[in-house]
């Protein structure tokens, strides 16, 4: 929550910083507790998303790519893990064709 408030005062330093925070604390919690199936695709569309705001996309799609495939979640979530694969895909052809 507080990076989105740095994102909106447009400090983006600190943006990053919150979400490497949020990212480490997310990480570890997917790393050392167990969870629901349900519990757990949205853990990994969270490690994916702050993955996303800290430009490591292939990481990113990792995590977007287990939030789509897990079959206990809800499929509302896989969409939009699956919205978010087709963004980092189309970001990813920009950076290559510029």
């Amino acid at each position: 929550r507080l990076s989105r408030l740095y994102k909106d005062c447009e400090d983006g330093e600190m943006y990053k910083y919150a979400s490497g925070k949020a990212l480490g604390d997310y990480t570890y919690a997917y790393e050392n507790f167990t969870v629901s199936d349900k519990r757990m695709q949205q853990l990994c569309y969270i490690i994916g998303d702050l993955h996303s705001r800290l430009d490591q996309m292939d990481k990113a799609r990792s995590f977007f790519y287990m939030a789509k495939t897990n079959r206990a979640g809800s499929n509302i979530m896989k969409r939009q893990a699956d919205n978010r694969l087709d963004e980092i895909k189309e970001k990813l052809k920009q950076v290559k064709h510029p």
